[in-house]
């Protein structure tokens, strides 16, 4: 939700663990947000082949704008 909140925007790193996991170290951070990157990215490639859902640098992550998007 936060990605989808955040979107077409990057979201910090940085942010994103001290939010998702505001305890952990930085270690354990980004240990957790890489796990949920990869679970993320598993769910939100369902059927799509090989697009990449998520753009993840070493600074920031975001949804992929050219990602088509469906709300309502």
């Amino acid at each position: 939700a936060r990605l989808a909140d955040q979107w077409p925007r990057p979201l910090s790193v940085d942010r994103a663990m001290a939010e998702l996991w505001p305890d952990s170290d930085e270690g354990g951070g980004r240990n957790n947000l890489n796990s949920a990157v990869s679970t993320l990215r598993k769910i939100l490639r369902a059927g799509e082949g090989s697009f990449d859902p998520l753009l993840r640098t070493p600074e920031t992550l975001q949804l992929n704008p050219d990602q088509p998007v469906w709300h309502d």
